[in-house]
């Protein structure tokens, strides 16, 4: 498999997710390659950083601690974006 199929595969994807949703191809970019990707990937560099700076044992699995936090909030922000759009939210609450 060459990159060309893994590109389209991805593609396809994103064109099946803003197909499914009310996210727009280009809505779904600017979330998963502007503000999704260089998240990950700076906080992920900080906390490598400061986890070689630290000496303590304690201090590193805090820092693991909130790796994994981080880590959860992306995947659930990820869920939101995908599924969110099939819930019917609202109410008939009578007031």
């Amino acid at each position: 498999m060459d990159f060309n199929n893994i590109c389209d595969i991805c593609i396809e994807i994103i064109e099946w997710w803003s197909n499914n949703t009310p996210l727009s191809y280009g809505t779904i970019n600017v979330l998963l390659f502007i503000i999704l990707q260089p998240l990950l990937i700076t906080s992920y560099f900080v906390t490598t950083l400061i986890a070689l700076k630290l000496k303590t044992k304690k201090a590193k699995t805090i820092l693991a601690v909130i790796s994994i936090v981080l880590f959860i909030f992306v995947v659930v922000c990820g869920f939101l974006l995908v599924f969110l759009p099939y819930f019917d939210i609202t109410t008939d609450m009578i007031y």
